[in-house]
């Protein structure tokens, strides 16, 4: 693998970082808890239910830990516990809904038809404190605002909470590190031949994912037709570069990768982001203050809709810990290490320098290098903490980080208006 052979340079960072004492970021440790709804007594149409969530969980080696037992005796402190429940339909445009733990400890929030993610943190802290066993139940009620009809969860779909925990001398959990899917396969392959990433996902992930063009897919205003890519057009929408009588190379928007990502992975295909957007308006843990926050509730694979101005949607990928980045590469005072990594087709400063050249090579005379491409991207406040800055040739500023050679494009929060989580069964 080439990106091994990048990590010898970045060692001298780390060697200025131990010199100058930084603090080399608490690790934290990840599992999904697959929980079940009770039946027994019509879960459709009874004001409360039982979600029985198991408290063990196994290793990378098979070794089974129960959360309950590790938490009581002080070994583990919970960090997390985001729950993730879908609705089939309800009634109404907000249906309040409450959890409560063994004990009484009760957390409440609203929920919308389809899946839904709340911290549950201090009432699975509660229930843990109380669980005897290998699970534990709480108590689920939620009724429309005239307490008159009951939220309609889905009994089919498992109930799942994901949980973070910190604790000395643990060994990897299975979520701890990026798995190789379908999607995220189909995802990382739009990326461009020796992309960092893409090397270090098919290492961790097990992965044999390839690049499927030597320069990655460009970006293209309503490109979502693959057998278009590369080819030359003029654009659907004008902007600051992209100017109607000019002639572009075709590819993918936001929107068009990742509806072919999930087509070619076979899952369910997002809706509009207007409609994401609108069903998760109350995501607390999207907060742009928080942002460090983030890889501990989402899973790879989750998107995030966006309105800064502009529509854009992106899909989660993990964070530079959990894809086997080497912590010495990571500039440790701005707090990348676990900050969450986005796979996204937008606009960057990379890919009008690669493909200038390409197009001169196919004997284009009057086309033009796109504005951006399929890129990963770490989700911060603002431009503020970025190694490194600069400005594209039509105006726009860009901010990144130097990774092991390999340049992390900043997706500056700043300036969104509107953010929301979104999850494909």
């Amino acid at each position: 693998m080439k990106a091994r052979a990048r990590w010898a340079p970045v060692m001298i960072l780390l060697l200025c970082l131990l010199l100058s004492g930084a603090a080399a970021e608490e690790p934290f440790h990840k599992v999904t808890l697959r929980g079940t709804w009770e039946t027994g007594n019509d879960v459709t149409r009874t004001e409360k239910t039982v979600i029985t969530v198991p408290v063990t969980c196994r290793d990378a080696e098979g070794k089974t830990y129960n959360l309950a037992e590790m938490a009581r005796g002080g070994q583990i402190q919970i960090e997390t516990a985001a729950m993730r429940f879908c609705v089939t339909d309800q009634l109404g445009r907000k249906v309040k809904y409450s959890v409560t733990a063994p004990g009484g400890e009760t957390q409440s929030a609203i929920a919308r038809t389809g899946w839904n993610m709340r911290d549950i943190g201090d009432v699975f802290r509660a229930g843990l404190s109380q669980a005897e066993g290998e699970e534990i139940s709480f108590t689920f009620s939620a009724k429309d605002a005239k307490r008159k009809q009951f939220l309609r969860p889905d009994a089919e779909k498992s109930v799942l909470v994901t949980v973070t925990f910190t604790g000395e001398n643990l060994p990897l959990f299975p979520e701890d590190r990026v798995s190789g899917t379908d999607t995220l396969d189909a995802a990382v392959s739009m990326l461009e031949e020796g992309n960092l990433f893409l090397e270090m996902y098919d290492e961790t992930g097990d992965s044999l994912a390839e690049a499927r063009y030597e320069l990655g897919v460009p970006y293209y205003f309503g490109g979502k037709n693959p057998e278009k890519i590369l080819k030359p057009y003029h654009p659907l929408q004008t902007t600051n570069y992209y100017k109607a009588e000019r002639i572009y190379l075709c590819g993918f928007d936001c929107k068009g990768f990742i509806q072919w990502v999930q087509a070619e992975a076979g899952v369910g295909i997002m809706p509009g982001i207007d409609d994401m957007l609108a069903q998760n308006a109350d995501c607390f843990f999207l907060s742009k203050r928080d942002v460090s926050l983030w890889g501990r509730y989402f899973r790879p694979g989750d998107l995030i809709a966006i309105d800064h101005g502009m529509k854009h949607v992106m899909m989660f990928l993990g964070t530079l810990r959990s894809l086997g980045i080497p912590e010495g590469d990571v500039p440790e005072v701005a707090g990348l290490y676990d900050a969450p990594l986005f796979i996204h087709c937008g606009s960057n400063l990379f890919y009008y320098d690669r493909y200038l050249p390409w197009i001169k090579e196919q004997g284009y005379t009057q086309v033009y290098p796109p504005d951006g491409g399929v890129t990963v991207s770490v989700a911060m406040p603002d431009l503020s903490l970025a190694q490194e800055t600069g400005k594209a040739v039509w105006g726009q500023s860009f901010g990144w980080f130097d990774i092991g050679g390999e340049s992390l494009l900043i997706f500056p929060l700043d300036n969104c208006n509107e953010l929301a989580w979104y999850m494909t069964d």
